[in-house]
């Protein structure tokens, strides 16, 4: 049976909330720790962030019946400027 993967974005800390509980799941059963993608650094950090342009993004895998977080993966937002017309993710 194929696995089907659902991505969810977060632009506040209000978006992030809901998915908590399985991050800390996803560092229970992380390989290294990682401080720096930890739900209590990243959730510090963005929420002083002045321009509040960042984005989250959340990947849960589904199977059998099942879901479960498996990528979480903070990102910011450059503006356009005139070599980058576009709006571009760090």
């Amino acid at each position: 049976m194929k696995a089907d993967y659902r991505c969810v974005t977060a632009t506040s800390q209000a978006e992030i909330e809901p998915h908590l509980a399985a991050w800390r799941d996803l560092l229970s059963r992380a390989v290294e720790d990682n401080f720096y993608l930890s739900p209590t650094f990243l959730s510090a950090a963005l929420r002083h962030q002045v321009q509040n342009r960042y984005l989250v993004v959340f990947v849960y895998r589904h199977e059998a019946g099942t879901e479960q977080l498996v990528v979480v993966a903070p990102f910011s937002q450059a503006c356009p400027t005139l070599k980058t017309p576009f709006t571009v993710l760090r």
